[in-house]
């Protein structure tokens, strides 16, 4: 009951990254400013280009072709189907090119940054920041970028965060895995100041999994709840949200009918204390784990006796309630499971 051999239809995944795990910050601000250059001359040279050197353009600005992916975030090794993964080196375009404009109050300084969107080959995006050089009209500071390898047709969008201590974020929402059955979405928050850019954090915000009427089905999402800021640090306080259910049809494949098995909440906090610059999970203020964020609330399907380990007490409480369709199912689906101390502890829930 494994699943791997049914992913062959899922599309690519992509490059986001997650770590997270929240996948941790990267260690420094990637970029160092750079003074004098306009973003606007930028946009004009790109638009509707068939075939822009952005190799050129990112020589300008200092900063590397290779795209920051969620995968490399999180260390993973990014699609599962290597035929399906395309280079994620930002070179070129080959159809009319896309720049796009738009300004946002992204630091805690009055004036308003500018951001330059670019989109290249399969979907590749990258966010520019630029900041106004003071008493200095027409001088842009560039700040530093923000990568997605998208390897599909949505492109990533982007909202501002702000909170009641005068903090901005900002946020990508970009898709990360997307096929038959599959789906899942991340958010990647930024730090952008004069310093420069740094990811903050990357959570995988919303997913689904159904792949059939032998495997758990499961809809996940996450939230940030608070960010606070004091002597001690400064803390993101993540709600993280699954439901669980199934299919009757592993009983009777006749009778398809969506069973709920059960919802959990759990709470993560990332703790950054002063001096630092990335933010970790603290463990002693969450009740979610690294390893569950990176397995639960991801596409990764788990071995049936994963999942009953996972979720014993859960099953135990639907075991030992009235019979009904659901038990009928967990007594199916445990029966079919590899062999485990957990699982016989079900089944023998499941006993008259």
């Amino acid at each position: 009951m494994g699943g791997a051999s049914s992913r062959a239809s899922i599309g690519r995944r992509i490059a986001l990254g997650f770590f997270l795990c929240g996948l941790a910050a990267v260690k420094a601000f990637a970029q160092n400013p750079r003074d004098s250059v306009d973003p606007f001359d930028i946009q004009q040279r790109i638009v509707g280009t068939d075939n822009f050197d952005f190799a050129g353009l990112w020589q300008t600005l200092g900063i590397p072709g290779q795209l920051k992916t969620v995968w490399s975030q999180e260390g993973l090794t990014g699609p599962v189907n290597p035929a399906s993964r395309v280079s994620t080196i930002f070179t070129y375009c080959t159809r009319p090119c896309v720049a796009e404009i738009s300004r946002e109050n992204l630091d805690s300084e009055p004036d308003q940054e500018l951001i330059l969107k670019v989109l290249g080959n399969y979907g590749l995006c990258r966010f520019l920041f630029f900041k106004p050089v003071p008493n200095s009209p027409n001088r842009w500071r560039f700040l530093g970028y923000a990568d997605h390898e998208v390897a599909h047709d949505e492109a990533p969008s982007y909202s501002v965060r702000s909170f009641n201590n005068g903090k901005h974020f900002f946020v990508m929402h970009a898709l990360g895995t997307w096929g038959t059955g599959v789906a899942l979405q991340y958010d990647r928050w930024y730090e952008v100041s004069s310093p420069g850019v740094r990811e903050a954090l990357t959570l995988p915000v919303s997913g689904y999994e159904f792949l059939g009427w032998r495997w758990v089905y499961k809809t996940f999402d996450s939230s940030v709840s608070s960010y606070t800021a004091d002597r001690t640090g400064e803390r993101f306080t993540v709600a993280f949200r699954i439901k669980y259910s199934a299919d009757y049809g592993l009983v009777n494949e006749h009778e398809s009918q969506e069973l709920t098995l059960f919802t959990r909440v759990q709470k993560a906090v990332y703790f950054r204390p002063p001096g630092r610059q990335d933010f970790t999970l603290a463990s002693g203020e969450s009740d979610v784990t690294t390893p569950d964020i990176r397995t639960v609330y991801s596409d990764a399907e788990p071995k049936c006796s994963e999942f009953i380990a996972g979720n014993l007490n859960d099953l135990l409480k639907i075991a030992r309630g009235p019979k009904s369709r659901t038990t009928e199912w967990i007594q199916r689906y445990a029966g079919e499971c590899e062999p485990s101390r957990q699982r016989t502890t079900l089944l023998q829930a499941l006993r008259p």
